[in-house]
């Protein structure tokens, strides 16, 4: 029996993949960026989007999510109707204002968004 090396992708092929797998991040507005993750690494469904935001969005954000995120308009034609959270980091006023944050979106078929927020590490 003769054993011959199989020969994994080229690197040419290897450095596409690598960039394919890198969400971009796009500023959609001062202290708001996002990165889709079905164009880039992830499934078409469910919709995910990372976002990173400032103190002042995610306050904006806590006050009515759905329309936060309708308005923001990274779902393309799709809306959403109802945003579960599974986290929210607490505010208060010793709440730096320079704290960051990032939201973790999936948006369903059926236009429910699950969400997680976490605290940006300084």
């Amino acid at each position: 029996m003769l054993l011959l090396p199989v020969e994994g992708p080229s690197l040419a092929r290897r450095e596409a993949q690598a960039a394919k797998s890198t969400p971009d991040w796009k500023q959609l507005k001062d202290g708001v960026q996002a990165a889709t993750i079905w164009d880039t690494i992830g499934p078409k469904w469910p919709q995910t989007v990372l976002f990173q935001l400032r103190l002042d969005e995610y306050k904006k954000l806590l006050i009515n999510p759905e329309q936060y995120i309708n308005d923001l308009k990274v779902l393309g034609d799709s809306h959403t109707h109802k945003v579960h959270f599974c986290h929210l980091p607490k505010i208060d006023r010793k709440t730096p204002k320079d704290k960051q944050y990032i939201l973790d979106i999936v948006h369903e078929q059926d236009t429910m968004i699950y969400a997680i927020v976490s605290e940006v590490a300084p």
